[in-house]
């Protein structure tokens, strides 16, 4: 056990994944607005269980998607780059249910349902973007026998993040005043969640500027002190995080 600790320590703490994961970490923390706009759905729009089910299983589609192309397109892209690409156009993406909640979908004769049922699928594909580096970049430094434990410490820091992000984006609710019945102020929440994706950005010149897939000859060479890769530690990166 304190051996396999160790290991772990050793591989989240290098340089190729502790600073990507605390860009990300910041990044997923920021607050959102997933709550107001749940209820802005059903009482507003009045969208039933049955969309409301139909969109989540696009969403888990386009997330098999976003892991596609990733591998296809982005694989290769400096980290540092790509990084800075995803965030910029995730909040460029996020502020997309503007248009929703102005009403301005309905001036451009776009349906509530399609335009909802669209955002959904380019809000997926951009968070697995984001997540899919350190998931790829941890089944690449995985040594043989905590495959299992390292996937679950990312999940487990991700997912306290998003509960960061879900306690701060309640407060901005509250403190704007944006209520289940009440939705005045919800463009403005919008507008600070998504805008608040910038501020990671601080955190962006710790990331190194190296391939994010194309670099294993060298994080092969970094594993001697840790252990011998896995092939099948690959499968971690599979198994994307919930945004």
């Amino acid at each position: 056990v304190v051996r396999q600790a160790s290991q772990l320590w050793d591989v989240v703490r290098s340089p190729e994944i502790l600073p990507p994961m605390l860009f990300i970490v910041a990044w997923q923390a920021t607050p959102n607005a997933g709550s107001a706009m749940f209820y802005y759905y059903t009482n507003a729009l009045q969208f039933g269980p049955e969309f409301l089910g139909r969109s989540q299983l696009i969403g888990a589609l386009a997330s098999l998607g976003g892991i596609i192309m990733y591998n296809r397109v982005f694989a290769e892209l400096p980290l540092r780059d790509y990084l800075l690409r995803v965030n910029l156009a995730a909040v460029v993406v996020g502020l997309l249910p503007l248009l929703l909640v102005t009403r301005a979908n309905v001036a451009l004769n776009i349906p509530d349902q399609t335009f909802v049922l669209g955002d959904d699928v380019i809000q997926t594909v951009a968070g697995e973007l984001a997540h899919m580096p350190i998931l790829v970049l941890a089944a690449r430094l995985c040594p043989p026998g905590i495959e299992a434990t390292l996937f679950a410490l990312l999940m487990s820091v991700l997912n306290l993040a998003s509960f960061v992000a879900s306690f701060i984006g309640a407060w901005l609710t509250d403190y704007l005043h944006v209520t289940d019945k009440d939705f005045a102020n919800l463009p403005l929440l919008v507008f600070i969640c998504n805008l608040s994706g910038l501020l990671p950005l601080a955190l962006l010149q710790l990331v190194p500027d190296t391939g994010a897939a194309s670099g294993a000859a060298k994080d092969k060479a970094q594993l001697a002190a840790v252990g011998r890769p896995r092939e099948d530690c690959a499968e971690l990166a599979s198994e994307p995080p919930n945004l």
